[in-house]
């Protein structure tokens, strides 16, 4: 819908990073796996489908200041970032969206993969991912905006928003999403006393 109102042609190919070993067994620098393997696809592709040889992305200059292993995969195939160039932050590319008319994406909450809800090491598989992405779905229905559902094995430890605690305040509230966790396989559903924040998961790790 988006890419038809600015009038851009939009192609889905189907990748499926879940079989390849090096990123399912989840090592503190699978990000660049998953990134040499989605853009050297991207590549591929752009090349014999439509003969483009230069491909851009979305990294923005922020993104200099967290673990981001998959910048090496990016600068290795050639992949050209803008936004990063330019030195143009993720608070600055709202308020260009914002002020250029584009409202439904200005304030859109940030949406990593999946992957990066689980700690590094432990073995990505789709059941795991499946538990995430239902507890998430789950959360985003009762009105959540920024959070995470972080996955410690039998542990669900909620991320959210020092703006959303109002919410998670409602013992109604509560009970719905600890019935719900618990039924998608959890045994334990904790919350944060420190709010959400995007890269959590890469605290202590040296880029």
């Amino acid at each position: 819908m988006f890419c038809k109102k600015i009038n851009v042609e939009h192609y889905i190919h189907t990748t499926n990073e879940i079989t390849n070993k090096e990123i399912l067994n989840n090592p503190i620098n699978r990000c660049y796996f998953c990134k040499k393997e989605i853009f050297s696809t991207i590549k591929k592709v752009s090349k014999e489908k439509f003969g483009i040889d230069t491909i851009f992305d979305g990294t923005n200059y922020d993104d200099e200041f967290d673990y981001r292993p998959g910048l090496k995969a990016l600068n290795e195939l050639g992949i050209i970032s803008p936004l990063r160039i330019t030195k143009i932050t993720k608070k600055e590319i709202r308020f260009l969206l914002e002020n250029n008319g584009l409202y439904e994406i200005a304030n859109k909450p940030a949406n990593a993969c999946l992957a990066t809800r689980i700690p590094y090491k432990i073995e990505i598989t789709k059941e795991i991912l499946h538990k995430i992405e239902t507890s998430e779905n789950f959360l985003n229905d009762l009105g959540f905006k920024e959070f995470r559902v972080r996955y410690h094995n039998e542990i669900a430890r909620l991320e959210i928003s020092i703006d959303e605690y109002t919410i998670i305040c409602d013992s109604l509230i509560r009970d719905k999403i600890v019935k719900k966790l618990k039924s998608i396989g959890f045994k334990y559903v904790t919350l944060d006393l420190l709010p959400f924040k995007s890269g959590s998961m890469n605290e202590g790790i040296n880029g």
